[in-house]
């Protein structure tokens, strides 16, 4: 089944309709190489089709999300930035909060860190927006004074 035919089904399943708005922000999902923000994937979308407007794109994020279909990142620039999951395994991102970037990271590699927080605090993870801030290794060695190598 597609992402296409996965989206339209639940969106049926919830009584909601297959909007040309829907469809071009979907396809618009598509197209991103790396996660952007509801306001890039808006102005794309409304390249695609017209009658685009911000609300339609946030709900319909939320539905793709919902679904596992998105994956949500809160990031360092205080955004969210959303991606499409496809065929991809869940993953946790890890945010730089010095330079921005965003580095995804195999969720089942970490599975142990889920268990315990099922096990000790009975707290399920959601898997399409587990996002973990802090500073990514080449921000650790700008930061890090130069030594002599003497």
């Amino acid at each position: 089944m597609t992402c296409e035919d996965r989206f339209l089904s639940q969106l049926h399943q919830r009584g909601f309709r297959f909007t040309p708005q829907r469809r071009a922000i979907l396809q618009v999902m598509h197209l991103l190489d790396a996660p952007d923000t509801a306001e890039v994937i808006l102005q794309r979308a409304l390249a695609v089709t017209a009658g685009i407007n911000r609300s339609t794109v946030y709900r319909t994020l939320e539905v793709l999300s919902d679904l596992g279909l998105v994956s949500v990142i809160d990031a360092a620039d205080d955004q969210r930035h959303y991606l499409l999951m496809g065929d991809e395994e869940p993953h946790i991102h890890l945010v730089c909060q010095s330079c921005g970037s965003v580095t995804a990271v195999s969720f089942t590699k970490h599975d142990g860190l889920v268990n315990h927080l099922w096990d000790e605090h009975h707290f399920k993870v959601n898997t399409s927006s587990f996002t973990i801030s802090g500073i990514c290794r080449d921000c650790l060695e700008k930061q890090q004074p130069h030594r002599d190598t003497a």
